[in-house]
């Protein structure tokens, strides 16, 4: 053996052993730790994640702290700080790592009373080391997801930039063929192409080959509405001028109505 193991193993046979209290007390103060850690982690959601588009910048509409000590390393020395990410936020990959992620993080609290009348039992059986296995792994797994460093969400913002654009040329096209009312008439215009949104969200005939979720995105968090970017903050001026593109691949459009086209 050499003397490097030897020294590792004359280390371990020299910690002082655990009382079975002060097994159970480690056992707790680790249970706290973790929950601690856990409850004060943000799912940082993907309208957060892809924000909204200024000035041709994509800015994250999620919370910010701001960094004082950053001061320092900005080329401008009357910068104060700057707004960061908060520190315990996990950044936003995909749809579907939320929703896994939401999923797990609502099985670790649904865990914490079971835990915690173990802990209090000091029973070692095998249904509180399955329990208790089943809970470190889900903090493990949480914890884990914190610290990705996720250095693609830019790309994915300029690829969600290309579809607001085709989703924007698509609109413009249905306002169109729906004769673009009169501002008075236009809501009654909205509330059609919501109506043919929804039924394209489960009819794959009305989606062509766009997925659902260019379809979910059009609308607001409630579903009843056109978001915003496609309705009150979509002037005229905008409809003009995306009408103007090609629309052949895109979804078929809702069906016209007799409205007077002022088009």
């Amino acid at each position: 053996m050499s003397s490097e193991k030897k020294k590792n193993t004359d280390y371990l046979r020299e910690l002082p052993e655990l009382t079975e209290a002060q097994r159970w007390d480690t056992l707790d103060e680790r249970f706290r730790e973790m929950v601690e850690t856990v409850e004060a982690l943000h799912l940082e959601e993907g309208a957060e994640a892809f924000g909204i588009k200024v000035e041709e910048k994509w800015e994250s509409t999620g919370p910010k702290w701001r960094d004082d000590s950053i001061r320092a390393r900005t080329k401008d020395a009357t910068e104060t700080g700057l707004e960061v990410r908060p520190w315990f936020q996990i950044q936003y990959t995909s749809e579907e790592d939320f929703q896994d992620l939401s999923d797990r993080i609502r099985d670790f609290k649904s865990l914490l009373p079971i835990v915690e009348q173990g802990l209090k039992k000091r029973v070692a059986d095998v249904e509180f080391a399955s329990v208790w296995g089943w809970f470190s792994y889900l903090a493990g797994y949480i914890c884990h997801a914190y610290f990705l460093n996720i250095d693609d969400i830019q790309s994915k913002r300029r690829a969600l930039g290309r579809r607001q654009d085709e989703q924007k040329i698509w609109i413009a096209h249905a306002l169109k063929k729906l004769g673009f009312p009169d501002k008075t008439q236009r809501k009654v215009a909205e509330g059609m192409i919501v109506d043919h949104v929804k039924a394209a969200m489960v009819d794959e005939k009305l989606r062509g080959k766009i997925d659902e979720e260019w379809f979910r995105r059009l609308l607001n968090n409630n579903g009843d509405r056109l978001r915003s970017t496609f309705s009150s903050n979509f002037s005229k001026k905008d409809v003009q001028k995306f009408a103007k593109h090609d629309a052949d691949e895109l979804p078929p459009l809702p069906k016209s109505h007799n409205f007077k086209t002022v088009i």
